[in-house]
């Protein structure tokens, strides 16, 4: 059942000329208020100064979990502080984001009597420490022979602080997108339309996986860039035509746009896979590859996003196990039949985890083959069937299962019963088993 009316926000856009305005959220979701607001310090005051005001939608578990009934920053669900240059806030109730309360956290707090013990410790260990510290130096310096190593990692922080990332140069403008490890913003940085992705605190690993897969030297058209990104946030290219499955829901291709999109598609995925035999770029399985976690350019293109389960492969002789580097994730649907029976070759690790890309690639290859409009012409909307009750919000890869092995087995019959030979039929508007589970992932709402 749907409420009545939707929660009444107050907004506030400075781009649009939007200054003290009210909007009512949509009814069929979850929404709530919130307010994102600058800081700058003047004469030792601090000033919020508001930089949007309006509504989005928010799981029912994080609703109840992080936005209160009135506008209050909370520290675990700010992904936007750093430093205490910005803040974020949300809650529950109408027109509650008229007035907010910004927190400052502990951790950067500094008092008077702080500072002058820290100081006075500071100078008794330099003091009783400082000859140990020349001596020590100086049998390293003889013993090891490595003048150049402290200038070497002076050099290595002094790269690592100019990327230090500076959120005054981030503005946020809308949200495009939000899916189970985050939401999604386009934004703009130094002039440029970029992508911001915010991941909430209990997902930290999954921000933490995307970081260090970009952190490896990858570069490739068909790999998404990123940008930089403090903690929790991620600051990626905009690609503004959305996922290859927004984009397949109301658009068919040409035979030229179907073999572009499936020959980049398998371009980016080759390119993960391969190393170059030189350290430089190590060999990565994506883990997780479907139409949701594809992009498509502005010249119609696949772009590889989403490197959450991604995972560097290992070196020969690595003590790694085989069955912490095989562990059943992705969307189910495009699971191959081996992870579905659990009787994946633990032998060989990193083979079978390739072989999985390429099983999940070739039904995302699938996808776009069947909105080839010089194969089936403009009638795609045919092929969007009703899915078996349950199915779609199913957490068990047993419904799953049933119709891989038991459909393509139910038409075969059926064909080889009629004990004819048929000839100049049409091919069928329905195929096998791919086209029930797509169903059911094109009715889905994702990121």
């Amino acid at each position: 059942m749907f409420k009545e009316r939707g929660l009444e926000c107050h907004t506030y856009d400075l781009k649009k000329g939007i200054y003290n305005g009210t909007k009512t959220c949509p009814a069929e979701s979850d929404h709530v208020c919130f307010v994102l607001w600058g800081e700058k310090t003047e004469k030792n005051e601090t000033q919020h100064i508001v930089i949007r005001k309006d509504c989005f939608g928010i799981s029912l578990e994080n609703h109840h979990k992080y936005c209160l009934k009135d506008c209050i920053q909370n520290p675990e669900y700010d992904a936007f502080r750093n430093r205490n240059v910005s803040g974020f806030c949300c809650c529950s109730h109408d027109l509650c984001n008229r007035n907010f309360t910004a927190v400052h956290y502990e951790e950067y707090e500094s008092t008077e009597s702080n500072k002058t013990v820290i100081i006075a410790v500071a100078l008794v260990i330099f003091v009783v420490l400082v000859g140990a510290m020349a001596m020590v130096w100086y049998l390293y310096k003889i013993r090891w022979n490595k003048e150049n190593t402290f200038s070497n990692t002076a050099i290595e922080e002094k790269e690592h602080l100019n990327l230090m990332f500076d959120l005054s140069g981030l503005e946020i403008e809308e949200m495009v997108g939000q899916g189970r490890y985050g939401c999604v913003w386009r934004g703009y940085f130094d002039g440029n339309v970029v992508a911001v992705k915010i991941f909430p605190p209990e997902h930290r690993h999954t921000w933490k996986s995307e970081t260090e897969f970009f952190e490896s030297h990858l570069s490739h058209p068909s790999i998404l860039k990123k940008i930089h990104g403090p903690e929790y946030i991620l600051v990626t290219e905009y690609h503004s035509q959305g996922s290859l499955l927004k984009f397949l829901k109301t658009n068919t291709v040409t035979w030229r746009e179907m073999c572009i999109l499936g020959h980049s598609l398998a371009a980016g995925l080759a390119y993960l896979h391969n190393d170059d035999g030189h350290d430089v770029k190590p060999c990565f399985v994506h883990r997780d590859v479907s139409s949701k976690n594809v992009l498509v350019s502005s010249g119609l293109t696949c772009v590889l996003s989403d490197f959450g389960f991604a995972m560097k492969m290992p070196e020969v002789g690595s003590s790694r196990a085989a069955d912490d580097i095989i562990t059943e994730v992705g969307t189910l649907r495009y699971m191959a039949p081996e992870v579905l029976d659990g009787a994946l070759n633990l032998r060989e690790c990193e083979a079978s985890l390739k072989e999985i890309d390429v099983y999940a690639m070739s039904l995302v290859i699938w996808e776009i083959t069947m909105r080839c409009s010089d194969i089936y012409g403009k009638r795609f909307s045919e092929l969007l069937k009703d899915f078996p009750d349950g199915l779609s919000t199913s957490t068990s890869s047993n419904p799953v299962q049933k119709i891989v092995k038991n459909y393509p087995l139910s038409n075969s019959q059926s064909a080889l019963g009629s004990n004819k030979l048929v000839t100049n039929s049409p091919p069928p508007l329905t195929p096998l088993w791919p086209d029930k589970l797509l169903n059911q992932e094109m009715n889905m709402t994702t990121v």
